[in-house]
């Protein structure tokens, strides 16, 4: 018996008449090195995850071979599968789960870490990672498992050169030391790693060789990855030399610095001018700033200090394609910006249509299909669709090839060509030269700063022809807001409540908080908010930090003094301190209220320095302890701590989310600024309803994770 052995396998997703995978047969024996290659939409992704579990199939069968070894799946979407809140943490989960011992634990963590190149992040939150920093993160929790079969999908899409490079060579390594591996791509220099390859069209093999015989076959391989010697990026593009041009000037960054905390400096002064009518790729590592320097000119972060000026409003691409989609329908999607900027009937149409067709998502073939059933590929062309009918004279894009097949990718560059011959400003970024190579122009980052600049263009003295680009100034606070939220309050502190025992601080915490709202006597409930006071200037919390927290809240308190005011039954023994109308405030409904007062800042305050105190790790390794004596009662405490961790973890997880739903609503003119209750409602619901449906699907997806992790 093969390793594995796939027979006659078929697959349709629910609620659709399309097979994704038909009639497929294959095998694998063990140590085998196989690439999977195909177009977007072919099957390669639905394939893998019919080969793992996570899709049980319509007919057919799969077979593998039992080991003690575990099967490794890392999936194409990297932020759908990282549990823990710390990268560390992450990575130890799946040892974890395998009851391995925790000098093992610990050494498998650091050595995955060290092969992906995080070794050096191990203790940052997991929030605070680029895309492709988590795609490494992925990888590395899967490694860890130290699997005999490892399925790959699509994991370096994301990531800079030399790390991709080294992560090859370790999978080279991993091969050569018996694991089987299955590496998804669109990538020829990490297809020619395998030694065998498998085709994929339209659910169906279309190919399965050596790839010696691969490259022989000239009409497979054009079909997959089109033909290179026409395409773009064979022409002789050559970067331009005269820095004197007579294009308008569209946009200008002035002296722009940016950071998320004083000490963490992301992008580091940097003046950039940009002409009309060209296109300018900025390169750079995985975590150089490119991002955020993206949502920097978008308007969706403000920069800490310089400004950003433009000719019109800049439309940006978010490098998450899947965050950027909210609509159940592919057309509906692509509708939604140019509606809100008041596009109707037969010119709407045209537009979606003719970006649809432009970014080879063909509006015809699409229009109607739920973006669920679509494949990730099909999902990024369909994002790039959505901005490009925003018809902005200012189109930013943030790895737009990722998840593109190779074919995909020579119609998009060719596309940009063409917009920028229609007079826009294009600046994209991307980790392939070949891609770069396209533009009239490169920038490169390194650790926020401009390092090389093909073509600068001097930025004009004269601004009034400008406006500044601020336009979303009365969103940043909501942003930012989320962000703190996801991010979380710990803060690294020598203190003498961050020096306790995990167990202790747990303790302490549950004490005091139970405290602050079990006490009804006022006496009692004043000095436990004392109490709570001391303990926050022994963990050396900011006092006005929580003054500023007690006052943002002090509204929504009065409110509900006011209904206990009113909803309150008076009776003939109260003393009346206040009386209007028909609204009396008496001795006992005063000191209801005082009590609803202490009760809150009480508990705020210990939340708050809990938070700000201990971090997950300690918070599992602490919840750990104070449950052992119930392992002897046969009481599944690994499950009760995972429990706490996942709670933990989503609340982050949803913040991330809202934070996505927003800068997509608000680079596609989703949110409109309302006077009034009703206004406000239209204005929070394009937020609402899409988090809810994320909600679900994070949900969906984190079980993945979980069993993905043996958990």
């Amino acid at each position: 018996m093969s390793f594995v052995s796939v027979k006659n396998l078929s697959y349709s997703y629910p609620d659709s008449n399309i097979h994704a995978v038909k009639n497929v047969s294959f095998s694998v024996e063990k140590g085998e090195y196989i690439a999977v290659l195909g177009s977007n939409g072919s099957g390669k992704s639905t394939l893998a995850k019919l080969i793992f579990g996570f899709l049980e199939p319509d007919s057919g069968t799969i077979e593998i071979e039992q080991n003690e070894n575990p099967i490794g799946f890392v999936q194409q979407h990297p932020r759908y599968q990282i549990i823990a809140g710390t990268v560390e943490r992450d990575t130890a989960f799946g040892p974890e789960n395998l009851g391995l011992p925790q000098v093992e634990i610990k050494q498998r963590t650091q050595t995955c870490l060290k092969q992906v190149d995080l070794l050096e992040k191990s203790t940052e939150k997991t929030q605070t990672l680029s895309l492709g920093q988590t795609q490494k993160l992925a990888l590395s929790g899967i490694l860890a498992l130290s699997p005999d079969l490892l399925i790959l999908d699509e994991v370096l899409s994301m990531i800079d050169p030399i790390s991709r490079r080294q992560i090859l060579e370790l999978l080279d390594e991993l091969n050569k030391n018996g694991t089987t591996i299955i590496h998804i791509s669109h990538d020829l220099d990490e297809a020619f790693m395998a030694k065998r390859i498998i085709a994929m069209n339209d659910g169906k093999i279309i190919f399965d060789d050596s790839r010696e015989k691969f490259r022989e076959e000239i009409d497979i391989s054009t079909h997959i990855f089109g033909n290179l010697e026409t395409s773009v990026f064979n022409r002789n593009y050559r970067i331009k030399q005269d820095k004197t041009t007579n294009k308008e000037i569209s946009l200008f960054l002035e002296n722009i610095n940016f950071e998320y905390k004083k000490e963490f400096p992301i992008l580091k002064n940097i003046s950039l001018a940009f002409e009309a009518g060209t296109i300018t790729a900025v390169m750079g590592k995985s975590g150089s700033g490119k991002s955020t320097l993206f949502e920097v000119i978008s308007s969706l972060l403000a920069p800490t200090s310089g400004k950003v000026y433009a000719t019109g409003k800049p439309s940006l691409a978010l490098q998450d394609a899947e965050s950027a989609l909210f609509e159940n329908i592919a057309a509906d999607d692509v509708a939604y910006g140019p509606e809100n900027l008041g596009l109707t009937g037969k010119e709407l149409k045209e537009r979606v249509e003719n970006s649809m067709n432009l970014c080879g998502i063909p509006f015809e073939k699409y229009k109607d299909r739920s973006i669920q059933m679509l494949s990730g590929g099909e999902k990024r062309k369909l994002a790039l669709a959505g901005i490009i009918a925003m018809d902005s004279p200012i189109i930013i894009l943030d790895e737009p090839s990722s998840a593109l097949d190779p074919k995909s990718r020579i119609q998009f560059f060719e596309l940009l060509q063409t917009l920028a011959q229609q007079g826009k400003t294009i600046i994209f970024s991307t980790h392939r030269m070949e891609e770069a190579m396209t533009a009239d122009r490169i920038i490169r980052l390194h650790e926020g700063r401009i390092s090389s600049d093909s073509n600068p263009i001097k930025i004009p003295i004269d601004k009034s022809n400008y406006v500044e680009n601020d336009r979303y100034k009365k969103y940043s606070s909501l942003l930012d807001n989320l962000r703190n939220i996801s991010l979380g309050d710990f803060c690294l502190k020598k203190s003498l409540v961050h020096n306790m025992k995990p167990h202790s601080k747990i303790l302490l915490f549950f004490a005091l908080f139970l405290s602050t709202l079990v006490f009804q006597n006022i006496v009692l409930l004043s000095c436990t908010c004392g109490i709570s006071l001391i303990y926050a200037l022994l963990a050396k919390y900011p006092i006005k930090k929580i003054i500023l927290r007690i006052l943002k809240m002090l509204p929504w308190i009065l409110i509900f003094f006011a209904f206990q005011v009113l909803l309150f039954k008076n009776s003939p023994q109260d003393k009346v301190l206040w009386e209007w109308n028909f609204i009396k405030i008496t001795d006992v409904k005063f000191m209801l209220g005082l009590r609803m007062i202490l009760h809150f800042v009480g508990a705020m305050i210990c939340i708050s320095v809990f938070s700000y105190s201990i971090e997950e790790s300690e918070l599992v390794d602490g919840m750990k302890h104070l449950l052992k004596p119930f392992e002897k009662l046969k009481f599944n405490t690994k499950t009760v701590t995972v429990m706490i961790l996942l709670v933990m973890r989503f609340i982050p997880i949803l913040t991330e989310e809202a934070s996505h739903i927003v800068k997509t609503q608000i680079i596609r003119e989703g949110i409109k600024s309302a006077k009034g209750l009703t206004g406000k409602i239209k204005t929070i619901m394009p937020i609402i309803i899409p988090l809810i449906l994320q909600t679900i699907k994070r949900s969906e997806n984190f079980a993945d994770a979980l069993e993905a992790r043996y958990f």
